[in-house]
């Protein structure tokens, strides 16, 4: 098992993303978080992708003019780390 954290480029609207995949168990707890009773909790699920698995540009919720663009950006950090795409 390694301990280095996977990285990759994805193209979202225009704009080049790093990404990176957490250590597993840090990757469920985080989901844990924004997800309670089975309901997700939009706003934290995306303020957490973008702390945790966003390396750069590093942005907030707020730099977002396109709610689609976050959107995107959001989901490339979810396939990612949780469905291995």
């Amino acid at each position: 098992m390694s301990n280095k954290f996977e990285n990759k480029k994805v193209e979202v609207r225009g704009t080049e993303y790093l990404i990176q995949k957490i250590p597993t168990r840090e990757a469920i707890r985080l989901r844990q978080q924004w997800q309670e009773g089975g309901i997700v909790d939009d706003e934290k699920m995306i303020d957490l992708c973008l702390e945790h698995f966003v390396i750069s540009p590093k942005k907030k919720m707020e730099d977002f003019d396109s709610i689609a663009e976050l959107q995107d950006l959001v989901q490339e950090c979810i396939n990612f780390v949780y469905l291995g795409k």
